[in-house]
């Protein structure tokens, strides 16, 4: 229920309106590798949100027309860190599209270093684990101050840009 909530959230403050969406519109989930991409797609399909998963490799700028209102970044077994540097300007573009990004694990580490923050490699914990909110923000509204988590990764954002 969280996952819905999150993204339903994300739509929300994004000022992502479901009911603005005409009959072609979608949310395009580009899909790193990880495990959860299609359960992404799914819980915004749930949201009646059209959506189209795609693997990374088969990424261009021009499948991003006007029918793509918001992209979602899956996570993966990648480390951004060692990431393929033409693979990374690859996405840089994505910045510059004026379209509503929601970057999960991988994506989020993604969209960090490609804005000038900082990926550094952690302990490499997986499973469950406590997080604390440390800053308001309207995305977390209805969330406690400390959340239960899952984690399955290596890699985190040390620094923000």
């Amino acid at each position: 229920m969280k996952h819905s909530l999150y993204i339903f959230k994300f739509i929300y403050i994004t000022g992502f309106s479901v009911r603005d969406l005409g009959g072609s519109d979608k949310v395009l989930v580009i899909n790193f590798g990880g495990q959860y991409a299609h359960l992404i797609s799914r819980r915004i399909r749930e949201l009646n949100v059209y959506t189209e998963v795609i693997p990374f490799s088969r990424f261009r700028k021009d499948l991003i027309n006007e029918s793509v209102k918001a992209i979602v970044l899956s996570g993966g077994p990648a480390s951004v860190r060692c990431f393929n540097p033409d693979l990374m300007s690859k996405f840089k573009d994505l910045m510059e599209l004026g379209k509503p990004l929601l970057g999960i694990c991988f994506g989020h580490q993604l969209i960090a270093k490609l804005i000038g923050g900082t990926v550094e490699e952690g302990i490499g914990e997986f499973g469950r684990t406590e997080i604390e909110i440390i800053k308001d923000d309207p995305i977390f509204k209805g969330w406690d101050r400390k959340e239960i988590v899952w984690m399955s990764h290596r890699d985190y954002v040390a620094e923000l840009p």
